[in-house]
C-alpha cells in the first residue's frame, strides 16, 4: 500500500518501507530508497530526519540534501532522453572526468575515438603531421631528428602502456600514473621529462584543436633533480691530451681542439666551411644534423667567436686536405655534400684520453682504469663546451661570454646576445689567447 503526501511517497517492498521524494519543480518522483526498517512509524521518523538533515549516501558518511538529489536526477533523466550528438556526449563525459567522477572518458564515435598511440605516432611524423606543418608555416622551428626521437619514445614507452586505448579515454590519472612509472625506471631526469613531453605536448594540441574536451596532461609537473654534470678536464690534462702523438686522424684532432677553444657544438663544427673563417674570428651561421642536414644553429642565431691564429692555421690546413676541394666542409666526409659523422669526434677523444693515461704506465689494468675514469668523470665531446665556458667565466663577464657561446637559456642572456660590442669581442679574444697558450697545435699526423 502506497501513502502519498505533498512531499513524499512511502510504500512497502520486500518487507521494508521505501520512500520517494517529489521534485517540487518537475513534479516527478525520485528513485525509491529503502529506509532499512519494516516498522512504519520508524520509517516515518527516518524520512523526517532525511528531509531535515539530508539523505545518507551509500558506503559513505556523507549526506545529500533533497535539492541536490532532484538536480542530479533531472540531469540523468535529461541525458537518458535527449537526442545527443557524439560531440555533446563527449562534452558530458569530459565534464564528469574533469570533476573526477569517472576514470575513463571514451566515446564510441567522434574525433576523440581514434587510437591514442596511433595519434601520437602520426603527431610526430615529420612528413605528415599537421602539428609540424603548423609550426613550420608560422616560422617556428622543428627538426626531423627531433620528431624521429619523439616517435621513438612513443614506440618504446607510450605504446606498450596505452595500446588499444582511444584518445578520449586518457585521463589525468592515466598520465599521472604513467609519469610515476617512467620516473621509477631509474632514467635520468631530463630523459623522463622528454618521454612525458612526447605525450603531453600532443594532448595539449589535441585539446586546442577540439579533438578532446580537456587536456589530461594539464598541470603535470616536470620532474626535478640535478642531472649528472659533464666532466671538465684540468688545464694540464688538456695541454697533454692535445699532443699529436695520441691522435690518428687530423679531423678529429682538430675538431676536439676547436671545440675546446671556441665552445662550439659538434653540429656547428660539422657545418663549418672556409668561408666562415675570418682573420680573427669564426662566424657561426649553421649546424649540421645527421637527419636534418645543414640547418640553423640550436638557438637560430649567428654569432662570432674569437679565433686564435694557431687554430685558424690548423683549420685551414685541414680544409686544404679535403679531397672534394677546399670550398667544402672543413671536417669533410666521404661525399662532397656531407661532412664526416659526428661519432668519431667522441670515439677519438676517448681513445686519446686512454692513450694519455696508459703512456708510461706499467699497470696492466691501466687501460681499464682509464675507461672507468672516463665514465666516472662523465667526460664526453660536449665536455669541451663546458671546459670553454667555465674557463672563460673566470675572467669574462657572463653577459659578454654569452655572445661567444650562444647560450640563451636565461632571458637576460638572450636579450644581450644581439648587442655584442667590439670591446667585448676584443676582451674575449684576449682571454681565449691566454687559455690557448699552453697548447701546442701540430698539423702533422702522428706516425
Amino acid at each position: 500500500m502506497r501513502t502519498e503526501t505533498a512531499q513524499y511517497s512511502i510504500h512497502r517492498r520486500g518487507g521494508f518501507f521505501y520512500v520517494q521524494f517529489k521534485n517540487p519543480e518537475t513534479r516527478e518522483w525520485s528513485t525509491p530508497k529503502s529506509t532499512g526498517t519494516s516498522d512504519r512509524n520508524t520509517a516515518l521518523l527516518i524520512i523526517a530526519e532525511w528531509m531535515r538533515d539530508g539523505v545518507p549516501v551509500e558506503k559513505t558518511d556523507t549526506r545529500r540534501n533533497l535539492a541536490d538529489i532532484f538536480t542530479s536526477e533531472s540531469a540523468i533523466e535529461a541525458a537518458r532522453k535527449a537526442p545527443l550528438t557524439p560531440e555533446e556526449a563527449a562534452r558530458i563525459v569530459g565534464i564528469l572526468r574533469d570533476r573526477g567522477l569517472v576514470q575513463v572518458s571514451a566515446v564510441q564515435v567522434g574525433p576523440g575515438s581514434i587510437d591514442f598511440t596511433s595519434f601520437l605516432a602520426d603527431f610526430w611524423d615529420y612528413d605528415t603531421s599537421t602539428y609540424v606543418k603548423d609550426r613550420l608555416s608560422h616560422g617556428q622551428s622543428i627538426g626531423r631528428r627531433h620528431c624521429n626521437d619523439m616517435a621513438s619514445r612513443v614506440s618504446v614507452h607510450w605504446k606498450p602502456v596505452f595500446q588499444g586505448r582511444s584518445l578520449a579515454s586518457i585521463t589525468k590519472k592515466d598520465i599521472r600514473d604513467f609519469s610515476v612509472m617512467i620516473a621509477g625506471k631509474g632514467l635520468a631526469t631530463a630523459t623522463v621529462n622528454k618521454i612525458l613531453i612526447t605525450g603531453t605536448c600532443a594532448l595539449t594540441w589535441a585539446k586546442e584543436n577540439d579533438l578532446i574536451l580537456s587536456d589530461p596532461g594539464e598541470g603535470l609537473r616536470k620532474f626535478s633533480g640535478a642531472g649528472r654534470p659533464r666532466g671538465i678536464l684540468e688545464m694540464d690534462e688538456v695541454a697533454e691530451l692535445f699532443k699529436r702523438e695520441y691522435w690518428t686522424d687530423d679531423r678529429t684532432y682538430t675538431a676536439n681542439i676547436a671545440a675546446a677553444f671556441t665552445g662550439m657544438r659538434a653540429g656547428e663544427l660539422l657545418g663549418l666551411r672556409v668561408q666562415d673563417l675570418k682573420t680573427d674570428r669564426i662566424v657561426v651561421t649553421n649546424a649540421w644534423g645527421g637527419v636534418d642536414h645543414l640547418k640553423d644553429t640550436k638557438n637560430h642565431g649567428i654569432r662570432q667567436i674569437p679565433l686564435p691564429p694557431a687554430l685558424r692555421r690548423a683549420l685551414l690546413d685541414l680544409a686544404a686536405t679535403n679531397p672534394h676541394g677546399p670550398a667544402g666542409y672543413i671536417f669533410y666526409g666521404a661525399l662532397p655534400d656531407k661532412p664526416m659523422d659526428e661519432k668519431p669526434f667522441l670515439d677519438d677523444f676517448k681513445a686519446a684520453f686512454i692513450a694519455m693515461r696508459v703512456k708510461g704506465n706499467d699497470d696492466p689494468q691501466a687501460c681499464e682504469k682509464a675507461e672507468a675514469e672516463l665514465k666516472t668523470r662523465n667526460l664526453l665531446f660536449h665536455s669541451w663546451r663546458h671546459f670553454y665556458s667555465s674557463r672563460m667565466a673566470d675572467s669574462i663577464d657572463l653577459r659578454k661570454l654569452s655572445n661567444a657561446t650562444g647560450h640563451k637559456t636565461l632571458e637576460t642572456l638572450a636579450q644581450y646576445a644581439s648587442h655584442a660590442k667590439k670591446d667585448d669581442f676584443a676582451e674575449i679574444g684576449k682571454a681565449v689567447a691566454a687559455l690557448f697558450a699552453p697548447v701546442v697545435v701540430s698539423t702533422q699526423a702522428a706516425g
